[in-house]
């Protein structure tokens, strides 16, 4: 998997814009394009337009656990 830096733009209700990054584990472009308007879709949104999809240059990323999570996991 690659990760995609997808810039969305949002019309507030007042007309202004609002542009955001979101950062999708995807395949492809088309993939991260697609999987963040289903996220948004689903979050309710529906003012807003994609405006470019890039390859990220992270090439992972590290999730902290606590202790207690870590012992958990191996239980």
């Amino acid at each position: 998997m690659k990760y995609y830096q997808v810039q969305v733009q949002f019309t507030l209700d007042e007309g202004k814009k609002q542009k955001l990054a979101y950062l999708v584990d995807a395949e492809s472009c088309i993939e991260a394009e697609t999987n963040t308007v289903k996220h948004l879709m689903n979050a309710g949104e529906h003012n807003f337009e994609v405006k470019s999809v890039v390859e990220s240059k992270i090439v992972d990323v590290i999730y902290h656990t606590t202790e207690t999570e870590t012992n958990k996991e191996e239980e």
